[in-house]
This record gives structure tokens, sequence and C-alpha cells, in this order.
């Protein structure tokens, strides 16, 4: 979505007071991971700078050069910096740099003839292998680029509502030559028809869910941060402002992604019917979130990501069983009772005259801990969890522990209450990250009804990763720390 830099009056409508006819400037990104700027430009007098908020809310209205009615809307805009410049003929002017969130911009063409059931849109995506159809290139002997499309995807999104994934090309038009050059393909997804659905950013969140889908089977974050589109006489673009958009990584290759690209198709369709027929669905994409937002955290932070990711899915297995507590909550306050009267009477516990203040406060910690026994340990839960969705983590280091080695669970608790690693056991947390993530992904997997012998999380094929023949070796190293 490539365009010049916008300049329109606006009205500003700050908590306190509301500034009209205000000059603006809209700074579109030259590149899909940059954010659109905007600068507004005031005299002092017109405003005290104190009034300004940090969120405030913009809208215009003007014709552009070709006398077409345009009409820009921000409900939600924030402040990053105001700087005031002193002129000598005493008037101060302010300038505003703030960044706008779901920026719309429409554009009303009176003179289309357009069939108003008629509806085109390119939502514009982030980088995706899965996604992207094949293709060729070429170039002329004019130096005319040309290409050809042998394959592309299309997925129902929303019911009634199929896209095609396409790659789209922007040309620079050079007066200065006579032939086009193909830049860089954005990948869009593409709706080209007549329906009765709404499109736009009320689709959202169907299509954030599709390509969270999407993201997990290719262990990449893949966004749609905007789209373009025609109808009812009018030209609409929506820039989102509310999603972080992944650095470009052209490395990335299908031996890294976790499905396979002949299976992908199958297993997005299976994916998208069950995750929205997940009892526990909230949980589950908490989980893909967790999955895929981790690639750029520090080694630390992605290993608690990864086992927070657990504990989402399993949370959402136990709410769904009511796997909660051992006893209801009359009972639980009958032995409650008998166990403090039992403890109270225990010979390391009764008072004695010679440490009875001692005694006291020993059976009050104690008292404290009461509450947890009656709460099902997460590693019940999870075993029951992989037990329901057939898990077969056998050939992995365990989460819960045993006693030859240090569990994840141990390092995960480690991590979580200020434990520290020398550098020496660095290598076994690193693999013990990896062995975490493989067991997410294939947790997630069974819950989304996928084999996972048509995965890249199948021991045959981890057989080939250093890590995952060495973890034994590796967890000696961690112990001791644990003993």
């Amino acid at each position: 979505m490539r365009k010049e830099n916008l300049r329109f009056n606006a009205e500003l409508q700050f908590e306190t007071v509301k500034l009209e006819n205000v000059p603006c400037e809209i700074f579109f990104p030259k590149t899909q991971n940059e954010k659109i700027i905007l600068e507004a430009q005031f005299n002092r007098n017109e405003c005290v700078l104190s009034e300004i908020s940090f969120v405030f809310s913009l809208k215009a209205s003007f014709s552009n050069g070709q006398n077409r009615l345009v009409e820009i809307s921000v409900g939600k805009v924030y402040t990053l910096s105001i700087e005031t410049s002193y002129l000598p003929t005493n008037q101060d002017i302010s300038i505003l740099k703030a960044e706008p969130v779901d920026l719309k911009i429409q554009e009303f063409n009176q003179d289309s003839e357009d069939n108003k059931a008629q509806k085109s849109f390119y939502f514009w995506l982030t980088q995706s292998i899965q996604l992207a159809p094949f293709n060729s290139s070429k170039r002329d002997y004019y130096g005319n680029v040309s290409v050809k499309n042998y394959t592309k995807k299309e997925f129902e999104i929303v019911e009634g509502l199929k896209f095609s994934f396409i790659d789209y090309y922007f040309h620079d038009n050079d007066p200065k030559r006579k032939n086009k050059w193909a830049s860089e393909p954005v990948l869009a997804a593409q709706f080209l028809g007549i329906t009765e659905h709404e499109l736009g950013e009320n689709i959202f969140p169907e299509i954030v869910m599709f390509l969270n889908l999407v993201s997990f089977s290719e262990r990449r974050r893949v966004v749609c941060y905007g789209y373009t589109g025609y109808l009812n006489h009018k030209n609409i673009n929506f820039y989102r402002g509310d999603v972080t958009i992944p650095e470009e990584n052209f490395d990335h290759s299908h031996n890294q992604c976790l499905i396979n690209s002949m299976d992908f198709e199958k297993f997005m369709l299976k994916a998208l019917e069950t995750s929205k027929n997940c009892i526990f669905k909230k949980h589950l994409f908490a989980a893909i979130g967790k999955a895929i937002d981790s690639e750029y955290l520090i080694l630390d932070s992605e290993y608690l990501s990864y086992y927070s990711a657990l504990e989402n899915l399993v949370n959402g297995y136990r709410d769904t069983c009511n796997f909660h507590y051992i006893l209801e909550l009359d009972d639980y306050k009958e032995f409650s009772k008998d166990l403090k009267s039992f403890i109270k009477k225990h010979n390391l516990f009764k008072d004695n005259n010679e440490s009875k203040e001692l005694r006291r406060k020993n059976r009050e910690l104690i008292y404290k801990k009461i509450p947890e026994l009656n709460r099902i340990s997460f590693g019940t839960v999870f075993d029951l969890f992989c037990e329901s969705y057939q898990i077969d983590l056998s050939d992995l280091w365990s989460l819960g522990g045993g006693n030859n080695h240090t569990s994840l669970t141990d390092i995960r608790n480690r991590l979580i209450h200020g434990g520290r690693f020398e550098r020496a056991e660095y290598d076994a947390v690193i693999c013990a990250n990896n062995h975490l993530k493989w067991t997410l992904e294939r947790c997630i997997l069974r819950v989304l009804d996928w084999d996972i012998e048509q995965s890249n999380v199948r021991p045959l094929f981890l057989t080939h990763h250093a890590e995952y023949n060495a973890w034994k070796e590796k967890s000696s190293l961690l112990t001791s720390r644990f003993s």
C-alpha cells in the first residue's frame, strides 16, 4: 500500500479542547514494518500545550486534485512528541508528532457506474511462504517483467466468503522510460465478487484467527496490516496501527515450517474447522499466539512464554473437565478443620513450655499451605490432558521430571523465581527450550486434531536434530542444581 504523503486540514479532538482547520500531514511508510506518522501544526495561541492529551481523535473532509471528496477518520491517535519553534514575529509554532491507530481514508467517486453489489478487496499481508502462490518471472528484450502464476491458494475464512491469496505487484511509472519494472511482490488476500457480507475491518477477527493458524504452521508470524477496498462508489484505504509488523525474513524456508507444504491446505481446512468448534478456543489461540510470538525473545523469556502457552492449553482443558478441586467446598472446610486439629496435636507442632511461640508460628505457616492441598496439580491435569488427546511425549525431555534428571518444570520454576544459570548450564537450557517448544507444538497439533506424524515434530524428523538426541546428557548438567 505505497502512498505519497497526504496534506490536509483536520479537526483534532482532545479531552478538553477541539482544534479546527489544523494543517496536518500523514507520512506513509516506505516499508511494511514501519509505522504511519501524523504531524499537526498549530499556533501556541490556539491551544495551551497542557491541554493536549496523550490520546486524541482526528477527522477531515476535503476535495483532492480530481475534485473527489476525501474523508479521513482516526478514532485513536497517540501523541509521540511536541516541538515548539519561537519565531521573530511573536508567533510560536508547535509541531505535534503522533501515531494514528486504524487510519481510514475514503475517496468518493460520484461518477462511478460500478454495481453496488460488486465488491473488490485486497487485505495486505506480511510474508508467508505457505500462502504465497508459486510463480515464475521473466524479463523480455525491452526490460519488461512478466509473472506467471502456477498455483493459487483459496480459503473460506468466513462462511460463504472465499479469499484468494495472490502476489500483488506494484509498478513504478517512470515517464523517462517506456517500460515498467515489477517491484517486490506484496502478499494479499483478494476478494472480487458479490456478497452480502460486510467487508473491511469487520472481519479482522476472523482474518487474525486464520493467520494465527498459518503462522503456527509456518513458525513465523503472518499478520494483516490493512486493506484496500472498492465498493459503493468509493475507494477505501485502511491502515492498522494496533499490530506489530514482523521484520522481513527472506531466508525463512519450507524446512523451517511445522507443516510441510504438501499438507498445508489440508491442515488449514482441518485446523479452521476444529479451532472454531474448540470448547476452550480462547485458551487455544492464547497458546498459539505465545508459540508464534517468541521468535525475537531472549532465551529466558522464550522459555517462560512456551511454558505459559502450555499452561493456557491445560487450563482450558481443566475448565472444560472441571479439574480444579478434589473436594467440594463444604467437604474441604470440614477436612481443613480436622487437619488443623491434627496438626495442633502433633508432637512437632503442639505447644510446650520450651518453644511455645516457635511452634505456634510453625503451625501458622503450615495452615497457610492447607488450601493448596485441595487443588489438582498442574502435572496431574497435564497427564490427563495428554491421555485425552493421545499425545505421546515419551521421546522428549519430560515436563514433570523423573528420578534421574531435572524436568522442564524444574527449569521453569528456577526461572520464574529469579534463579540464574551459570554459563556452563546454558547449553542445557537451550536444549530444554527446544524440547519445550516441540512439546507445546505437539499439544497444539493434537488439540487441532492433527496427526503428529504429518508434521515436523514427529520423532523420525526430530532424530536429525542434534538437541533431540542430547537431552539426557544435557540434563545431567542441571541435576545437581535442583538436588
